[in-house]
Order: C-alpha cells, then sequence, then structure tokens
C-alpha cells in the first residue's frame, strides 16, 4: 500500500482548555498497524490526524517522502468549557490576539491567504472540515478512490463504540470503514486497540508521542 499523502488539521490555535490528543505514527512504520486495509485498492491514502503538534520538525523530516498538507484555516470546534458559548474557532483570523503561536510559515501550510481546498467554507465545523478535504483532495488529483485514516478507537468512549457498532454504508461489511462521498472514504485501522495496546506498539515499535504525557504520569504518581 502506497501512503503518499499527510495531512494536518491544526485545530489547536489557541487557549481553549479543550485539547484532543491522537496517537502519532511515524510514516515508516504505519504499515505495520494498518495491514488490514491492504487488500482495498486505494488510489490515495490520506492519514488524517487532529493532533497538538509536538514536533513541528515531523513536517520537515517527511516532506521529501509524503505530499504533505498542514491545514490552519478557520473552523468551528464545540467547546464544553463555556456556558456562554457553544462553539470556539481555531485559527480565527477576527482574534489574533487569542492565538498561542503564530501562524506557521511554510510551504504546505493551508490557510486563508493560501487556501488550494476548494471546498472549503469560512469557519466551517472541523469535522466537515476533514471530510470536505478529502472530497478536495480527490479531485484535485484527478479522481481515484480516496481513504482517509483516522485514529478513532472504540475504547475510547461509549458514544465511539456505539458510533463503531451502528456504522452505515461501511465497506464491505466492515464497521471500521465507512463512505463520505463517492470514492471518498474514512477508516480508523486502530478502532479496537485499547490504551494499553497503544502504548505497547509505541514501546515495542519505537513510535514518536507527546512528551507531556511523561509529565502526566509523574503528575499522576505523586497525587496523594
Amino acid at each position: 500500500m502506497l501512503i503518499h499523502h499527510f495531512a494536518f488539521m491544526d485545530h489547536i490555535s489557541y487557549l481553549s482548555g479543550m485539547i484532543k490528543f491522537c496517537f502519532f505514527l511515524e510514516l515508516d512504520d504505519i504499515t505495520n498497524v494498518i495491514t488490514s486495509v491492504n487488500n482495498i485498492l486505494f488510489t490515495n491514502v490520506i492519514f488524517v490526524c487532529f493532533v497538538i503538534c509536538f514536533k513541528i520538525f515531523t513536517f520537515e523530516k517527511i516532506k521529501n517522502d509524503v505530499e504533505p498538507y498542514w491545514v490552519c484555516l478557520p473552523m468551528e470546534t464545540r467547546t464544553a468549557l463555556s456556558s456562554y458559548e457553544m462553539f470556539w474557532y481555531p485559527w480565527d483570523d477576527t482574534k489574533k490576539e487569542l492565538w498561542v503561536r503564530e501562524m506557521p510559515q511554510k510551504e504546505y501550510v493551508i490557510n486563508l491567504e493560501n487556501n488550494r481546498m476548494t471546498t472549503y467554507r469560512y469557519r466551517m465545523h472541523q469535522e466537515d472540515l476533514a471530510k470536505q478535504f478529502g472530497r478536495w483532495y480527490r479531485d484535485a488529483h484527478d479522481g481515484g478512490k480516496t481513504v482517509c485514516l483516522l485514529g478513532n478507537r472504540a475504547d475510547e468512549s461509549l458514544q465511539r463504540y456505539s458510533g463503531f457498532l451502528n456504522k452505515k454504508y461501511g465497506y464491505k461489511d466492515t464497521c471500521w470503514i465507512s463512505k463520505q462521498f463517492k470514492d471518498v472514504w474514512c477508516a480508523s485501522p486502530l478502532y479496537d486497540w485499547s490504551t494499553d495496546d497503544v502504548w505497547h506498539a509505541t514501546y515495542l515499535f519505537g513510535y514518536d508521542y507527546n512528551r507531556l504525557y511523561d509529565l502526566y504520569y509523574m503528575a499522576m504518581r505523586r497525587m496523594p
């Protein structure tokens, strides 16, 4: 299976208190955990992660081997931390003073000033943005089957477990592959992994990970 595209949807642009993590896979090792999709003849394979960029040089390290995209567009994201606002908007161009970092200046960054994504709508919901990215990528590369790979796991919550259990429009009766548009699919090859599985694979294959987890672990050990 050829993996030639890496997309990063950046939705941690300013302090919100709501941080999402996703298992981060090095490109060279990704085939070790998604061998079950090898029999699917996809033309384009997209690995979309919703993660904090804990190492910006990751893109620099792999940019000669893949076609990287770092999406830094204003997008609507639900917040559970405010009694007054239902949504917050990462990379909100009207509130740049709230950003925790400057806009990255890389050739693979997609932002309002360099937006090639024709299916983007201003402040669209982040989940819609992720879906529409796959659709745009398919069209921008002359069609062909495209699959977006996510790190969602059923073990993370009852809602995600139910989502896999009641999956509609699956691919060949699979619960972890679903159709989004014509020739655009979404797959979660880690759907049946436990948290222990994630850390075991991290140790076994030497995957990189966000070092904040080390601090969290030490903080938990010091709790009375």
